[in-house]
């Protein structure tokens, strides 16, 4: 039995699958306040829990990466560092409302 060549389009190169976005929740704003700081291209949006606590979800790529250069004390400028966490902490009490609900 005689073999057919298979069509060009056989051989066309299937580019990788595009990195997943990830997802991340962080309970405290000083590693979100680093990525800001640092100008890492991930969305940071503070959320509201049913416990009335806030957190900070985190969406981008390769987030444990970014996070480890926070662990390796990756330099960033105090005073943008300061800024980004105060940002965040303003978003908190925003979020939260009031003491004493009024």
């Amino acid at each position: 039995m005689k073999s057919r060549p298979l069509p060009e389009a056989a051989f066309i190169d299937i580019p990788p699958d595009p990195p997943k976005l990830e997802i991340q929740i962080f309970s405290a704003p000083d590693i979100p306040a680093f990525l800001i700081a640092a100008q890492k291209p991930f969305k940071v949006i503070p959320l509201k829990t049913p416990s009335g606590r806030v957190e900070f979800r985190v969406e981008g790529y390769d987030i444990e990466r970014v996070v480890g250069e926070f662990y390796a004390d990756a330099q960033v400028g105090v005073a943008t560092y300061t800024r980004a966490l105060k940002g965040l902490r303003s978003a908190i009490f925003a979020l939260k409302g009031p003491i004493g609900g009024r």
